[in-house]
């Protein structure tokens, strides 16, 4: 039976504080990977201290992966288009010394470093997840330190290279948060940011949503408990995006460490497009029989680019990578491995873009139509009322 939760909880107006405006070192590495294609997913490898890059054939397959840099615990990634010139670029949190970095794409494969920050953690970071939350046409992203003493912030861009951190209120996650991700999920055109509180603490599998003003701000509120629809309080994977084609945001959501609530099953939650979310029910696992911890990550993109959106997974005690195919209507083909050889892994991104209206989330295109300009495009999002976005083309 289908669960309907709510929004019965008062918004509580979330204060952002201006932390720091850090310009970047500018004498940093570059890197240079080989196969290179303009979309790609990335890994962090914690045990390895490495971050991997995985190029897309755009069927669903991926090229042979390049090695990116030695990280002590690498979890936190987001790709997105920071610098607004038309191609990725990747952020990476690293909790070995607390410090955020931005990997800018120089085209060809080239990726420059720079520092973005350095931040409070107790060793490890959320999952890193970038939008535009003041509506200024510039990517940011949210995501920090995964304790719950840690900094957790929204990071402006400042269109020079420059971010500036705003401290999010966290306050009514007890111990961890590692999945999170964004969309428009009351269908306002501002971004929303939604996350899920692990382990066990009085918060543990509660999902919450920040809804957007449009301006960096946020009010917050209670929307699911996936430890009550599902018995999972240890879920480390969220992913946001419209799986079931209606044109509202829902979410993936679990890869619960523990095997007592169907450890690495992750369930899909159905949005209304008004900010409620309804529980459907599992519909894929990343553990595949391991019998240590079968916590997963996640993160979504049309890396097929058949206009539905996919997954992509890993697993920590399983050590892979998976491609997870979506048929578009809420469910999901067999988990493909793309790549078996990792240790000990729950740092996972696919690329961000930026589509408007609700349908937002991680994916890139719908129904394309090249006008005016070799490098701008329409997208029109033919799902009840179409919707139009118009950004930068990413080739």
């Amino acid at each position: 039976m289908m669960k309907k939760t709510r929004l019965s909880v008062a918004c509580a107006l979330i204060l952002l504080v201006a932390l720091t405006s850090v310009t970047p070192v500018l004498a940093q590495p570059s890197v240079t990977v080989s196969p290179y294609a303009p979309r790609f997913a990335l890994v962090g490898d914690e045990a390895m201290g490495a971050v991997y890059y995985y190029p897309s054939n755009d069927d669903g397959n991926f090229g042979s992966r390049s090695f990116i840099g030695d990280f002590d615990s690498a979890d936190g990634l987001g790709i997105a288009d920071f610098d607004n010139d038309g191609d990725y670029d990747f952020v990476v949190g690293c909790g070995g010394n607390n410090t955020i970095y931005l990997y800018t794409n120089e085209g060809a494969g080239t990726f420059t470093r720079s520092t973005v920050a350095t931040i409070t953690t107790y060793g490890y970071f959320s999952s890193l997840r970038a939008g535009d939350f003041n509506n200024d046409g510039l990517m940011d992203f949210v995501g920090g330190g995964a304790d719950a003493a840690d900094d957790m912030n929204v990071s402006i861009n400042n269109g020079d290279g420059t971010f500036t951190l705003m401290a999010l209120d966290r306050s009514w996650s007890a111990y961890r948060i590692w999945g999170l991700d964004v969309g428009d999920f009351d269908s306002d055109g501002n971004l929303d940011i939604i996350m899920v509180d692990i382990y066990g603490d009085s918060a543990s599998g509660k999902i919450r949503l920040y809804l957007g003003n449009g301006d960096g701000t946020f009010n917050d509120l209670q929307v699911a408990d996936l430890e009550a629809d599902a018995g999972a309080g240890e879920p480390w994977g969220l992913a946001a995006g419209d799986f079931n084609g209606d044109g509202a945001m829902d979410i993936v959501v679990g890869g619960d460490g523990t095997y007592a609530a169907d450890g690495g099953a992750f369930w899909l939650y159905t949005g209304d497009g008004a900010g409620s979310l309804t529980f459907q029910g599992k519909v894929f696992d990343v553990d595949d029989g391991y019998t240590e911890t079968p916590q997963g990550a996640v993160d979504a993109y049309d890396f097929d680019m058949d206009g539905d959106l996919d997954i992509v997974a890993v697993n920590w005690s399983g050590n892979t990578l998976f491609f997870i195919e979506g048929n578009g209507d809420g469910t999901f083909k067999p988990n493909i491995e793309v790549d078996t050889d990792l240790n000990n892994v729950l740092g996972v991104a696919a690329p961000y873009d930026g589509v408007a209206g609700p349908v937002g989330g991680d994916i890139i295109a719908i129904n394309v139509i090249q006008v005016l300009a070799p490098y701008i495009l329409i997208t029109a999002v033919a799902i009840g009322v179409a919707r139009i976005a118009i950004r930068k083309k990413i080739p």
